[in-house]
């Protein structure tokens, strides 16, 4: 556990940090990023209006909520409050719209690729013609998405990876626990980033070989661990694999209260119906004083709404803040951390400075006290 000192000068650093690690959009990503709005209001503008006559009975219940939002972004859109100048898309012609297409499949940019074939097959997929995995898997396309997702790999985990960084500065022997750790995208930055602190001159730690950390890697399902331990082979012997749902009681599972310096979650909370349940349960893991590390979506972009809106999953959060999208924004966070015994939001950066289009935000936390 850190001491008093030790926890005033990290929050300190974390915002002298931050100034050195904010991410500007050049004039291509901006061009990117606004194309990616207009292309997606357009896709659930044709839809919405094709799917009008349909007897909404014959939908799958998620397609239902998904309908009445995609109402709400045409007329959000049409008064100006998706972006700024939104309320002229509508005159937006043929070729404007082909053109935005043509642009965006042309990037190679696999979430602009799944996101026109997603926006062109709305309809087909309301109308059980299609089914929403099999036209996001096909040629591996969704995959490709969480690989190459430039907010998260270019943005955010650049942000995770600096302030893991920093952490283990101070804490190189953390025990440490990740939350839907999946595939190992956000594990391995946390893992090079200690190596990183280790293998600074400036640091005791020195090389690799003294990596004094303890990770847990964990997951609702134990189908993701053959492939972390060949992905992640080379910190094995200092980490452990075992299965875990947050939404559940932790200590029910196994794992002993109070045990861990440092949580990461990265993408995974949000999918839970009880953000309140969520965070008493992760709060549990941590000691007192012990850090949450947390990347979320703190804030609606509707390209990726669109992609991710056919699927029920989406739609499942019961919070009042989270009917119509699963995300929740920095100040939900802040109070339902406070709720449930976190100090709140003590660090926040978003992916990028541009407020029209971050999306993304890593999040810090400490745990108080129990009293």
């Amino acid at each position: 556990m850190l001491s008093t000192t030790q926890e005033y000068n990290w929050t300190r650093s974390l915002e002298t940090l931050k100034d050195s690690i904010r991410i500007q959009l050049d004039e291509q990503q901006v061009k990117f990023e606004g194309a990616m709005v207009r292309s997606a209001y357009h896709f659930i503008t044709d839809a919405a209006q094709e799917l009008k006559g349909d007897d909404q009975e014959d939908w799958e219940w998620h397609h239902q909520v998904m309908y009445n939002w995609m109402l709400k972004i045409v007329s959000l859109g049409n008064s100006g409050d998706i972006a700024p100048g939104s309320e002229t898309w509508e005159a937006d012609g043929v070729q404007v719209r082909q053109s935005l297409g043509e642009y965006l499949e042309s990037t190679g940019d696999a979430s602009a690729q799944l996101m026109v074939r997603v926006g062109q097959n709305i309809v087909k997929v309301f109308r059980g013609e299609l089914t929403p995995l099999e036209l996001v898997m096909e040629d591996n396309l969704l995959n490709r998405y969480y690989m190459e997702y430039p907010k998260l790999k270019e943005r955010t985990y650049k942000h995770l990876s600096k302030v893991a960084e920093s952490y283990a500065r101070v804490r190189p022997d953390a025990h440490i626990l990740e939350i839907g750790a999946g595939t190992g995208g956000a594990t391995k930055v946390v893992l090079q980033a200690f190596d990183a602190a280790l293998r600074d001159p400036e640091d005791d730690g020195g090389d690799d070989a003294d990596r004094r950390l303890h990770y847990t890697f964990t997951d609702v399902s134990a189908g993701f661990f053959p492939a972390a331990n060949t992905k992640l082979a080379g910190w094995v012997p200092n980490m452990d694999f075992k299965k875990l749902n947050v939404e559940d009681d932790p200590e029910a599972q196994g794992f002993e209260p109070g045990m861990h310096d440092l949580v990461v979650a990265s993408l995974v909370l949000h999918a839970t119906k009880s953000l309140e349940h969520t965070l008493a349960h992760v709060r549990k893991l941590l000691k007192p004083g012990g850090r949450l590390l947390l990347v979320e979506t703190t804030r609606d972009v509707v390209d990726m709404q669109l992609i991710f809106g056919l699927f029920p999953g989406w739609w499942l959060g019961a919070d009042k803040d989270r009917i119509m999208s699963p995300k929740a924004p920095t100040a939900v966070w802040d109070q339902v951390m406070r709720e449930v015994g976190f100090a709140g939001v003590e660090f926040e950066i978003g992916d990028c400075e541009e407020a029209e289009y971050q999306s993304t935000s890593l999040l810090v936390t400490s745990a108080l006290p129990v009293s």
